[in-house]
């Protein structure tokens, strides 16, 4: 199964009627300029950075493999692990960085403390990711395909040669 879209809730513009927003609106990314986060402004996200958002994602994978057993493969495309660089600024997050940090995120995006935490945290999800599908197939491929580095790091906050040299990705 290949999950294109990952974390992303939709090009073009946010749908405030798209039935996972109804349930739960603080899952939409918030940029540093406090609206949605989006890519190019067109690609917009969910807040990857949030666990239960991150729990979502893994869940569809999970249940992917129990509906369909004979699924040889997942495939996590340029949107997954990602989210855009000024993303982050969801309250969740913000808490979540100063309770590591004892401060707030900065307001520039591309501090670099800032942008540490958040990669950081994207590429314990490639782990926590590849350890759960693992854990239900041991011959499960797990695999990514993400944009050029270190174009996709500074743009979607992409680290896969971090994913690579952790072992949180077979192919």
């Amino acid at each position: 199964f290949r999950f294109e879209y990952g974390f992303m809730h939709r090009q073009g513009g946010v749908n405030h009627n798209d039935s996972i927003l109804q349930k739960h609106p603080e899952w939409l990314g918030i940029g540093s300029d406090g609206k949605p986060s989006a890519y190019n402004n067109n690609d917009f996200y969910l807040n990857a950075y949030d666990p239960a958002v991150q729990k979502f994602m893994l869940d569809l994978m999970v249940e992917s493999l129990e509906r369909y057993p004979d699924v040889d493969g997942i495939q996590g495309d340029d949107r997954l692990p990602a989210m855009p660089r000024n993303s982050g600024y969801n309250e969740v997050t913000r808490e979540a960085f100063k309770a590591a940090k004892g401060y707030y995120p900065p307001e520039d995006h591309q501090n670099s403390e800032w942008v540490r935490w958040r990669l950081d945290n994207l590429n314990a999800f490639a782990g926590t990711m590849y350890r759960t599908l693992k854990a239900k197939d041991s011959s499960l491929c797990v695999c990514v395909a993400p944009n050029k580095y270190p174009w996709c790091e500074e743009n979607l906050m992409q680290d896969w040669p971090s994913w690579i040299r952790n072992g949180n990705v077979d192919l």
